[in-house]
């Protein structure tokens, strides 16, 4: 069975990447940050970003693709 590859965009950081179509994180960073504000009721930092995209931080420990 193979998987599909498609250009996702991150759910945290809006920054496009490559995986399959279920995943929402390009790394495991942004994964971490986007529970943190979740769990905190921080929701609106979303809604006050809007569109603009946030480069990941891009270190090593992070540039994993998180699943």
């Amino acid at each position: 069975m193979s998987r599909t590859i498609q250009v996702n965009e991150c759910a945290h950081c809006g920054t496009p990447f490559s995986g399959v179509p279920e995943e929402r994180f390009c790394c495991r960073g942004c994964k971490f940050v986007w529970r943190v504000i979740h769990d905190n009721g921080l929701d609106q930092f979303y809604q006050i970003r809007g569109k603009a995209t946030l480069p990941p931080a891009g270190a090593s420990v992070f540039n994993q693709t998180a699943q």
